[in-house]
């Protein structure tokens, strides 16, 4: 998987601005939006079709996949993500249970 772009969150970066990136950036296909929060060692991943669908989410060591997982993520306020570029052939580790827009997700967020 090819790096997209990557960065922190903090009082100025929101996870609301990373999936507005998200949703401008142009590399067609599928993405991994990956999310860490060191002070708990919350790591899961977030799959993205074409810059416009969340299909899959799960938490990294837990249970939780689906839309518990991606609240829970979409939760994070501090911590590290980094966006790829998935290529055919790479393992991604999610099954796609999911089907929600994009900018659904951004009219529920603060």
């Amino acid at each position: 998987m090819d790096l997209i772009f990557e960065g922190r969150l903090s009082d100025q970066i929101a996870m609301k601005d990373v999936l507005m990136r998200v949703k401008s950036e142009p590399t067609p296909g599928l993405k991994i939006l990956r999310i860490n929060r060191q002070r708990d060692g919350l790591n899961g991943k977030i799959a993205i079709d074409g810059g416009r669908y969340v299909t899959a989410a799960s938490v990294v060591d837990s249970v939780e996949t689906g839309y518990t997982a991606l609240r829970l993520l979409l939760s994070v306020s501090d911590g590290n993500f980094a966006l790829l570029n998935a290529k055919p052939g790479d393992s991604i580790e999610l099954q796609p249970n999911l089907h929600i827009e994009i900018d659904m997700l951004l009219k529920t967020m603060p």
